[in-house]
């Protein structure tokens, strides 16, 4: 099969660009020929990370997409016509990015009479629904939709206050288990226990739940640390969590952006792994939660929220802790079982590996290619 995927990045420092990056690279055993269709802006990772796929850079940078509203749709229609030849060479067109790239996609396959497939993360594929202007064109992007894979239950659902969700498949997102698991028996380089969260800084990822529950119990556990991994784009929203965090500064710490070498060494040295999204005031939502999954890949034990993807990427009980949003006394009390209960922690960690295994790429890839043959099929 002749598969034409369309992202806004292939960068794997944030959850989409890695997303996008790890599902074209599984996906070469069951494809003749891959190209990708990302954003103008995007950098030469793209081609360094993607052996054997043709990346042609064509689209929008996400700035423009974004701030340019009143001329979204001479801007779809000016980007689907550019990317219309590439997109009539393929046998399967797949959005990896919701809204508003997936419009382009759409667009595209309508001119070009070929299938489209749609993966529905979170926030932009429910948030333009709310809106007048935006509406009209995610109803198209499903309409026009072979299928739609929704990467967690919960993105589904309220993917069903919207739209029928007969054209959807759940298919969660998976983990590179070779990369974040394959080094367990190295000696651990810390020099002090510590927590950990990765993720971008902004609001619905929760960080200042995690430091206001790591401050309630850092008196009880003297030496442990609390470390965040994640670049700063968000500026006010790191002031505030600096200001939070106060003078705490020794104790809890903001890495900034990381790469994937001193990811994997955070993962493997870490105690636990905590990370507490929840709905924001502009209504987004944590869709998923590749991060849960690259923690259990490195057997440790991870505690999310519930009432959002997360609910998806970690079994409770079995793989870690689900506690309730904005709620930090119920986050506390996780992390004090899980620091105190070396036995519980390990056993959720060895969860959380066996299930990084299920979901490794190569499954998801699997999954995904079955998907695209459905639609050649049909």
């Amino acid at each position: 099969m002749k598969i034409c995927f369309l992202t806004d990045s292939l960068d794997p420092s944030e959850g989409p660009g890695r997303y996008a990056r790890e599902i074209v690279a599984a996906l070469r055993p069951h494809t003749s020929q891959r190209a990708v269709i990302v954003a103008a802006a995007d950098t030469a990772v793209a081609d360094a990370s993607l052996p054997g796929c043709t990346v042609h850079r064509l689209l929008p940078a996400r700035r423009t997409m974004f701030l340019s509203r009143p001329l979204l749709y001479p801007l779809v229609a000016a980007a689907a016509l550019r990317i219309l030849p590439i997109v009539r060479k393929a046998d399967v067109v797949h959005a990896l990015k919701d809204y508003p790239y997936s419009v382009i996609a759409a667009a595209a396959c309508w001119m070009g009479h070929r299938p489209l497939v749609v993966t529905a993360h979170g926030s932009f594929s429910v948030i333009p629904f709310h809106s007048s202007l935006e509406r009209p064109l995610l109803r198209f992007v499903y309409r026009q939709a072979a299928r739609i894979i929704s990467v967690s239950e919960y993105t589904r659902r309220r993917l069903g206050e919207h739209i029928e969700t007969g054209s959807v498949v759940v298919i969660p997102n998976g983990v590179n288990y070779e990369r974040f698991g394959g080094d367990l028996a190295a000696p651990r380089s810390a020099e002090h226990r510590f927590l950990l969260s990765v993720g971008q800084l902004k609001e619905r990822k929760g960080f200042d739940v995690v430091v206001r529950a790591f401050q309630q119990i850092a008196p009880d556990f003297p030496g442990v640390r609390y470390y965040i991994a994640g670049n700063c784009r968000d500026e006010p929203y790191v002031r505030q969590l600096r200001a939070l965090i106060g003078r705490d500064g020794d104790s809890i710490q903001l890495l900034g952006a990381v790469d994937d070498d001193t990811l994997r060494r955070l993962y493997r040295d870490c105690e636990l792994f905590v990370l507490a999204p929840r709905t924001d005031r502009a209504g987004r939502f944590e869709g998923f939660g590749l991060v849960y999954l690259e923690a259990g890949a490195c057997a440790k034990p991870v505690i999310g929220t519930s009432g959002c993807g997360a609910e998806d990427a970690i079994v409770d009980g079995q793989t870690g802790l689900l506690v309730r949003p904005d709620d930090v006394k119920d986050l506390a009390r996780a992390l004090r079982t899980l620091l105190n209960d070396r036995d519980l922690a390990r056993r959720l960690g060895e969860g959380g590996r066996r299930r990084a295994q299920e979901l490794s790429w190569r499954h998801i890839a699997e999954w995904t290619a079955a998907v695209y043959r459905e639609v050649v099929e049909r």
